[in-house]
């Protein structure tokens, strides 16, 4: 195969979906079995105190990214390498500085309250993750998808496994602690691989574009509206496991952490491996024409729901056999929850699909108005459903969240007209 047939087929669509999630299954199968290691050896309560720092490092991102990766990778899709290497010079300035008075007050929040060391931790996670996820989606907008892809399974391979071995070998390592200082130094070497990947951008010269136009208020403020919406947006996912905390304690936020991993890695596995190599030729499709952008969008919606259907139905599958070998009874009494949770990663992921509409004709207001109306649903259901269904009722809140947020996005389109 010549050198210019092995660059087309790599660049293939279909080519690169396939990689892309069949890595990301991978990912997929090392959460499950993180999941499933800290349930047996770490214990349900273990697992819930994980999935509530998980949602903590996950939104402390969303807050201090201000929305700028997104309207910038927006942008990067059309822009040259040097203003792209701009862009990313800006951001990492702005969020360095962000991040480096989160650290002095949560290190003088410490003296306080104690636990300097996790205190550290936590800080680092989140700046690791919000790098980690930012750079990843600034190379997809250069189509740099096979980079981008190695990125995100070191994220998950580079720390899960290394901890599970030496954790099952050593015993006492299988703690909290040790499993936070693996993930850490799993980003390490996630943001070294970023930086060999980009080695050969014009940094010099994007660096006197900086100096002449540095990060304003202005750029901030235009990425307001997409903040808001991704501030909402995990919000909606994240909330329902504080709400199990509260109400059911912490072991059954064990439980409840236990299905929702597994439906989350599903979500994210589709996210990046269709919807995020989409958006780019959803920008271009819009450009294109309006037929153009039409056939671009059906194509997404089709390969939404074919991946979600099957890669639910296997997951749920595998997720079924393996529950014997936790040998936990209050894991065994909520399978119920799997399946409503797996039926809401269908529902999650349609209305993602609908909201690259409104990112693509630059209608943010759009997406925000239909995030808010899913936490507005999940807000108004969660307790109430929770008080008189228990956790079937907490997982059946998020599900008739998203299904609104579907209404809500069709009414959108046809209402603005957008499609």
């Amino acid at each position: 195969m010549t050198k210019t047939a092995t660059l087309a087929l790599l660049s293939n669509r279909h080519v690169v979906a396939m990689a892309v999630m069949a890595s990301r299954g991978g990912g997929i199968v090392t959460k499950f079995l993180l999941t499933l290691f800290i349930a047996k050896f770490m214990g349900l309560e273990t697992l819930g105190i994980y999935g509530m720092i998980l949602g903590a490092v996950t939104l402390g991102p969303v807050i201090l990214g201000l929305g700028l990766m997104n309207n910038l990778s927006r942008s990067m899709v059309t822009q040259s390498s040097a203003q792209v290497t701009a862009q990313v010079l800006h951001y990492g300035r702005l969020i360095g500085s962000l991040y480096a008075l989160v650290f002095a007050l949560a290190m003088t929040a410490s003296i306080i309250v104690g636990s300097p060391w996790l205190m550290a931790i936590g800080v680092l996670l989140m700046v690791q993750e919000q790098l980690s996820n930012d750079l990843a989606a600034a190379l997809n907008s250069r189509k740099q998808y096979w980079q981008a892809n190695s990125l995100m399974l070191s994220r998950t391979l580079g720390w899960m496994l290394p901890f599970m071995a030496v954790a099952f070998v050593e015993r006492q390592l299988a703690t909290l602690p040790a499993l936070l200082t693996f993930w850490m130094v799993g980003n390490m070497v996630t943001l070294a691989m970023f930086v060999w990947f980009v080695r050969g951008w014009p940094w010099f010269k994007a660096w006197a574009i900086i100096k002449k136009a540095p990060v304003t208020l202005a750029q901030v403020k235009q990425s307001m509206t997409l903040y808001i919406n991704d501030v909402v947006n995990t919000s909606s996912q994240y909330l329902d496991r504080y709400v199990v905390g509260f109400m059911f304690g912490l072991e059954l936020t064990g439980v409840y952490v236990l299905f929702w991993s597994m439906a989350n890695a599903l979500s994210n596995l589709i996210s990046n491996g269709v919807i995020q190599i989409a958006k780019p030729k959803m920008i271009e499709a819009y450009q294109a024409s309006q037929k153009a952008f039409s056939i671009a969008f059906n194509q997404l919606q089709r390969d939404v729901m074919l991946a979600s259907v099957a890669l639910a139905a296997v997951a749920s599958g595998v997720l079924t056999m393996a529950l014997p070998l936790l040998n936990n009874p209050l894991a065994s009494a909520h399978t119920s929850v799997l399946w409503i949770v797996m039926g809401s990663v269908l529902l999650r992921m349609m209305y993602e699909a609908k909201g690259v509409v409104f990112y693509s004709v630059h209608r943010d207001d759009l997406t925000l108005k239909s995030a808010l109306s899913v936490l507005l649903v999940s807000l108004a259901l969660n307790l109430p459903f929770g008080h008189y269904f228990g956790l079937e009722g907490t997982a059946t809140a998020m599900a008739v969240s998203y299904f609104a947020g579907i209404l809500m996005r069709d009414r959108l389109m046809t209402m603005k007209k957008v499609m």
